[in-house]
């Protein structure tokens, strides 16, 4: 369960307070720490960007992903290329 204390009243925090004592109190595992961190947000590249940073055409860079490498993945209708992937593609 997540709550944001500068979200509670002051009744709302004294009754949480009151639950986690009395949990405490009956043994149970009472764990009061932040949420973990989100994941990293994933850099995806368009066709237009990777065939800029390779110095060949967008078609090229479609026809490519087309044959499967490098690997792309469609945001909508539109192809995107992992930064990870560009990576390991144009070192290669």
């Amino acid at each position: 369960m997540t709550i944001n204390p500068a979200h509670l009243s002051d009744d709302d925090g004294a009754t949480l307070r009151a639950f986690l004592e009395s949990a405490k109190a009956r043994g149970e595992v009472v764990d009061v720490s932040p949420p973990p961190p989100p994941p990293p947000r994933v850099e995806l590249l368009s066709p237009a960007e990777v065939a800029n940073r390779l110095g060949m055409s967008r078609t090229t860079v479609l026809r490519r992903t087309a044959d499967g490498d490098p690997k792309a993945t469609k945001v909508g209708s539109h192809h995107r290329i992992p930064l990870a992937e560009f990576e390991r593609y144009s070192h290669n």
